[in-house]
């Protein structure tokens, strides 16, 4: 017992453990198998194992209540930014949220994610970096993935954990979701009543992340996206920003 303890301290210390995660008692069977060059690891005298990076750390042990082999990743900053992008329009004039408004459409950027199969639409989002708070990662990837220059305002709900089974957030952490009204200065309207983005170029530094300039969809294409970040995010903008008697309508 005294042994199991050093080792989480020493885990605890060194910022390697997260608190759903414990080492794994000896005797304990692993059922999840560690390979390394494709060769498996021999696991007999195992008790944790974690992977760090300037992302956050990956640590893999017992369940701290099930004590079944869990693996958890705890992202840096306990979680990112998520930043919807919306305006709210009155046939074809742009308004505040607070006004009557029959459409609201939702800014996406075209990214290629592989992990997702291929290039797909999401709104933007990041990790939050060294140094930074929550608020300061919205403002930076709202410029860097849109051109938006602007500051993003935290909408009230909980922070989003985007799987609970694997991710590891607490019950203070998690992605912080905020909100980027544009107002008429920043967009433009074609005759066909499309609505474009009237942004400087992307930083030079952000096309190696091929992200695509933003553009304007219906909200009930978005909710229809295959990314749980942007429907939470865009379902969160819903209910803080959108007049209950105006949801029918924003399509």
């Amino acid at each position: 017992m005294k042994k199991m303890q050093l080792l989480v301290d020493r885990l605890k210390k060194e910022g390697l453990i997260t608190p759903s995660i414990v080492p794994m008692p000896e005797g304990a069977t692993w059922t999840w198998r560690l390979y390394i060059n494709g060769k498996p690891v021999d696991m007999t005298n195992v008790r944790h194992v974690a992977v760090r990076s300037k992302f956050g750390v990956i640590n893999f042990g017992a369940d701290e209540r099930a004590g079944y082999n869990s693996i958890a990743f705890e992202e840096a900053g306990r979680g990112g930014a998520i930043i919807v992008p919306f305006v709210c329009l009155n046939g074809r004039q742009v308004v505040s949220p607070d006004q009557p408004h029959d459409h609201l459409l939702i800014g996406v950027v075209e990214q290629y994610r592989n992990k997702q199969g291929g290039t797909v639409l999401n709104v933007p989002r990041g990790f939050v970096q060294e140094g930074e708070e929550h608020d300061e990662t919205a403002t930076r990837e709202l410029v860097e993935e849109t051109g938006f220059q602007g500051r993003p305002f935290l909408l009230p709900g909980h922070p989003l954990n985007p799987n609970s089974a694997f991710f590891e957030t607490g019950a203070d952490g998690g992605c912080k979701v905020y909100g980027f009204c544009l107002t008429a200065d920043q967009v433009e309207i074609d005759i066909t009543g499309v609505v474009f983005p009237i942004t400087d170029e992307l930083p030079a530094d952000k096309t190696g992340e091929l992200i695509g300039k933003c553009r304007f969809i219906p909200i009930a294409e978005a909710l229809r996206l295959g990314d749980m970040f942007t429907t939470g995010g865009v379902t969160t903008v819903m209910v803080a920003e959108v007049p209950t008697g105006q949801l029918g309508t924003s399509t």
